[in-house]
């Protein structure tokens, strides 16, 4: 239960959060939770420190809520193993090995949207006027984006691509969600299906398509989608630290340290804010994180980003008709029509 009260004062904080903000100023919320402490660190400065701290290490929120809330009832045995085998939370070793190999295979991934551009630049042109709102709009360009990449990477149909990236249901969540993970969990047998190949060992491309579908869909859509809707005076590439689609992150404590005027103990658990409370500058965003486990997709990110302003700039974004409504959603930042 105690657990509970950490999860409903995230619910609180980040519920109500804007744009640009969080719902609080910043500090360091504790609670004593059956052994150790758990933290909601609202201080960007401190959540970055946490980041680049070799006293901290990923915490595998999915698995400890998938232990303790949903044992065996259903089985979700590609989600699990996409969060046990995949770079977000492995240490060491394992971790740089998988890092370097992701890396190797995005860049592939970067030329293949780099010669691509132009044909969606073009059926964005399109379509474009069929859509009445900021929300589809995004939607479908990024599924367009993501889609082609998958289906390089894995060999496999733009139809199949997008069947998985439509079946999958908003996964950035902060503790485990029982039906959003099932979709999740169908979404990736979808791609494993698909597969006609004899699969390597490890299986990196089967990774890369699983993060873009997974990790990549819902934080591309929400700032393409925030940045429609304010019309900030910055370009999109820069929007992600403007909107930090991702409110936080996990980490665990493996040594002592203080970080400020906050003492943490070995097994100490930490949700890191990475967006700006309502007295910090939101330009100092996390919003990619820092440190070991920066997020690998930042650079196709940032290009996908900087396609879509050349898609709206070949067209007129103000002939959309209903602007979506901001939806917070648990470490998520998402739109509802």
């Amino acid at each position: 239960m105690k657990q509970l009260d950490v999860i409903n004062r995230l619910e609180k904080v980040f519920g109500r959060r804007q744009l640009r903000t969080h719902a609080e100023q910043r500090g360091v919320l504790q609670f004593d939770t059956s052994g150790f402490m758990t933290s909601i660190v609202l201080d960007l400065a401190s959540s970055r420190e946490i980041l680049l701290s070799k006293s901290f290490e990923s915490f595998n929120d999915f698995e400890e809520g998938y232990r303790k809330l949903h044992g065996s009832r259903f089985r979700m045995d590609s989600v699990r193993s996409f969060f046990t085998d995949g770079p977000l939370f492995l240490e060491g070793d394992s971790h740089r090995v998988t890092k370097h190999a992701f890396n190797e295979l995005l860049k592939r991934q970067a030329e293949v949207l780099a010669n691509s551009s132009s044909a969606i630049i073009a059926l964005m042109g399109n379509r474009k006027y069929r859509f009445d709102n900021a929300l589809d709009f995004s939607r479908t360009f990024v599924e367009i984006c993501l889609a082609t990449m998958i289906s390089d990477v894995l060999s496999i149909s733009m139809k199949s691509s997008l069947r998985a990236l439509r079946s999958r249901d908003n996964t950035f969540y902060f503790h485990f969600h029982p039906s959003r993970h099932r979709n999740a969990n169908a979404a990736l047998e979808l791609l494993d299906s698909a597969l006609t190949q004899p699969r390597p060992d490890p299986d990196y491309p089967l990774m890369v398509g699983q993060s873009l579908v997974m990790m990549a869909y819902d934080p591309l859509i929400a700032t393409i989608c925030a940045w429609l809707v304010e019309r900030p005076p910055v370009p999109l590439t820069a929007a992600a630290d403007r909107y930090c689609a991702t409110s936080f992150v996990t980490r665990v404590c493996i040594e002592p340290i203080e970080i400020g005027s906050t003492r943490f103990d070995k097994g100490d658990v930490a949700y890191l804010s990475l967006v700006a409370s309502e007295d910090e500058e939101s330009s100092e965003a996390l919003s990619f994180g820092s440190g070991t486990h920066v997020c690998i997709g930042k650079r196709i990110s940032l290009q996908i980003l900087g396609l879509a302003e050349q898609v709206i700039a070949t067209g007129d974004a103000e002939s959309f008709q209903r602007q979506p409504a901001l939806a917070p959603d648990g470490a998520f930042l998402s739109f509802k029509n």
